[in-house]
Parts: structure tokens; sequence; C-alpha cells
């Protein structure tokens, strides 16, 4: 199976599963590396930031919550619900984190980033919308093309980054089915430090993408 076929039916085949498992021991477990983890819907899904002082809940239901582990108190939040299957990662720094929203079956992924700043944890929406258009005029595909799928892929090992992985969808795609790049992002403004084409993501990001893709 060729291997951009191959890491679709891995994309889909592990958010199917993980969805539609029904076994909340999944929740938390590593998903592509150890950075990114498992959210499974219809389960109390925690995680704790790195530097043990919050706790992000994404509920039976889907809702998010931030709270101080010490005091129990809720930070504020204004946000929709996550669509599980997903995937999360917490910058190293604690001070954001990322979404991958499934959108409920799986095959698609929404980027969503969020931003803890003291009593209030913020969605910025700017860096899915910013990707989703760099990769189109690269592209140059036609209007009437899907947008791509965007993925978080982890951070930098000071928080200052984090990387994204951008993927053509398998229907009315934008560009060939399947292909992809990557970003690295700034944190602090959502600045575009580069892009990588195919080849150059698959050696760069070894560590952080499923072992299939690099199947013939």
């Amino acid at each position: 199976m060729p291997t951009v076929a191959l890491f679709l039916v891995f994309l889909l085949a592990g958010f199917l599963n993980a969805a539609f498992a029904q076994n909340c021991a999944l929740s938390g477990t590593p998903a592509w590396s150890k950075q990114l983890r498992n959210v499974i819907a219809d389960c109390d899904n925690q995680f704790t930031s790195p530097n043990g002082k919050l706790l992000l809940r994404i509920d039976t239901e889907g809702e998010i919550r931030i709270s101080e582990v010490a005091s129990g108190n809720q930070l504020q939040i204004h946000s929709r619900a996550v669509e599980p299957p997903a995937m999360v990662s917490w910058s190293p720094s604690s001070d954001a984190f990322f979404i991958n929203d499934g959108e409920g079956s799986g095959m698609s992924s929404t980027f969503r980033l969020f931003r803890v700043k003291e009593s209030q944890v913020v969605e910025d929406g700017a860096t899915e919308r910013k990707s989703v258009a760099l990769y189109r005029s690269r592209t140059r595909c036609d209007s009437a093309s899907a947008d791509p799928n965007v993925w978080g892929i982890g951070w930098s090992p000071d928080g200052g980054r984090f990387h994204l992985l951008v993927q053509a969808t398998v229907n009315v795609p934008c560009g060939k089915p399947g292909s992809f790049i990557s970003m690295t992002v700034k944190l602090a403004d959502g600045s575009v430090l580069k892009q990588l084409s195919e080849a150059a993501t698959k050696r760069e990001f070894q560590a952080l993408l499923p072992r299939e893709v690099y199947s013939n």
C-alpha cells in the first residue's frame, strides 16, 4: 500500500478505534507520540499540566474545563465543546495547550489552540485559519476544494514553538489526496517560522509522526 494511503488508513483507524471502543482506560494514553494524548468520547478525560498546577478536563459531553489543582478553582473559559475522537497536548511551559478535534468522526481534524492567561483560558483560532490559507496558497488548488485537515503534532522543548501537520482531505482535496506539509509556529505571536515539504517533514519530525508514514 502506498505510504500516503497507508497513512490515511492509520489516521482513520486509530481515531475510530479510540472513539468507539468505549474503553475509558484509553483516555490519556499516548497517540502518535508521548506529546499527544487520546481523548475518548463519553469519558471524563483529564490531563494535568506539566508543572502540575492545572487540570484540563474534557467531560462526557465534550465540555472543556480548566481548574487549579491545589485549590480546585476553575479558570474562566468560553469555548464550544470538543467532538471526540480527539488528541490533546500541553505546552511544556504549561501556558498553552492544543486539541486536535476530530469533529465526531475522526475523518477530519481542526486544530484548536488555547492560551492560559492568569485566571482565564482563551481559544485562538487564528493559527488554524492561517495554516489553511498558507496550504491553499502553496498548493494553488481550486476554490471549490475542501480545506485541509490541521493536526498539532508537538512542541519545542521550551514550549515557545509548536508544530503542525497540514494534510489534504480524501474527498474533494486541495491538491493530491493525502498529501501534506508541516509548519512550525511561534506561540507568542502565531507567526509561521518555517514550512516543510512532505519529504522534509518526514526527516524533521520522525519522532512525532506514526511509523506508518515511513512505510513504502
